[in-house]
């Protein structure tokens, strides 16, 4: 029977090994993190190992830093009476000295740890002197009113200084923390704003053309040859795409001032009205209409386009291109103005005319 239970607490015992080798390997991560307090490297979920060994009703109550403040305060108030006793044995007050060296006893208390440790100081200094005032165990001659009210004093004063300096300090270094914190978000997003700038300027380097090689694209199609809108227009809104970013588009021929028929689209267009007052005002002005110069006029609140670019041969339009949708990213002055040179160079093709050497191809 004895081996028995012997061999069952054994078992228990090696249970419990277990239990606790897997309870420290499934940790949280929370226990490696680690709070920096001056040079010393404390872990934060970590106890001091005398409260991890002592029952819970034995722990102190109070930690050691406190506990260091009272035990130097006491040290240092009763340090001072004992160092002039040593001295003068008469006189460990040092009441009958021309200066009161007793006061930086509760003055130092005070300044390094504040009011409350400072006046303790001064009101343990005073009971020392009533209590040898009443009791004459040294020789003190009447009542010791001003030592008793000075002593009381310089530590109340020096206390609220070193307090109010510390409550600073405790300010400082919290405003300290979060500009550091900001400063660290700030460096991230700094950081990851380059990193998305760089690859969308890549991107826009890999997928955007030059207009010279637009012109180029645009001769290959022509081929020495008059264009026909209706027969290249596919091609040429291949090229407003490739080279101009655009996206969703459609291409009406013009007969007089107003839209005729269809000849070429790109994407899906939403349907449009003939009379779409952005394709009107720039088949009347020879000039690219868009959205941000229309919207101070109020001319597209009904109008689905973006932008319309006229086809303009010899102050003709020949025909216009309705833009419905293309990136943001080439939605700009620049690109607008390389589209509306580009649909000048195709209405001079379509005309017959060579726009580079001036000759006449009809």
């Amino acid at each position: 029977m004895a081996m028995q239970a012997d061999g069952a607490s054994s078992a228990a015992a090696s249970a419990q090994e277990r239990e606790r080798e897997q309870e420290e390997e499934h940790a949280p991560a929370t226990r490696s993190f680690v709070r920096l307090r001056g040079d010393d490297h404390v872990r934060s979920d970590e106890k001091p190992a005398s409260e991890e060994a002592a029952p819970s009703w034995l722990r102190p109550t109070i930690s050691r830093a406190r506990a260091w403040r009272i035990v130097e305060t006491m040290g240092v108030t009763i340090g001072f009476p004992a160092t002039f006793w040593l001295i003068n044995h008469d006189d460990p007050f040092v009441l009958r000295a021309s200066f009161p060296w007793l006061v930086f006893a509760p003055l130092l208390v005070a300044l390094r740890y504040g009011r409350t440790l400072g006046m303790a100081s001064a009101v343990a200094l005073d009971a020392a002197l009533l209590t040898a005032w009443r009791t004459q165990i040294v020789p003190v001659n009447g009542f010791p009113g001003e030592p008793l009210v000075g002593l009381f004093a310089i530590a109340a004063v020096a206390g609220q200084f070193s307090d109010m300096s510390a409550q600073q300090v405790v300010e400082l270094r919290s405003r300290n923390s979060w500009l550091s914190r900001r400063g660290v978000a700030l460096a991230r997003s700094h950081y990851l704003l380059e990193v998305s700038h760089a690859r969308l300027d890549e991107q826009v380097a890999r997928t955007t053309h030059s207009l010279r090689d637009a012109l180029a694209a645009v001769r290959e199609i022509a081929g020495g040859e008059p264009l026909s809108l209706e027969s290249h227009g596919p091609a040429i809104l291949r090229i407003f795409a490739a080279h101009c970013g655009v996206q969703v588009a459609e291409l009406y021929l013009v007969e007089g001032d107003a839209l005729a028929e269809r000849c070429a689209v790109v994407g899906q267009p939403l349907p449009m009205d003939p009379d779409d007052p952005l394709a009107a005002r720039a088949i009347r002005t020879q000039q690219i209409v868009y959205v941000p110069a229309a919207a101070a006029r109020g001319e597209d609140a009904t109008s689905p386009l973006l932008a319309a670019v006229p086809f303009v041969d010899a102050g003709t339009v020949r025909a216009v291109l309705c833009v419905q949708a293309m990136p943001f990213i080439a939605f700009h002055r620049r690109n607008l103005a390389s589209m509306l040179a580009l649909a000048g160079y195709f209405a001079d093709l379509v005309a017959g005319t060579d726009p580079v050497s001036g000759e006449t191809t009809r």
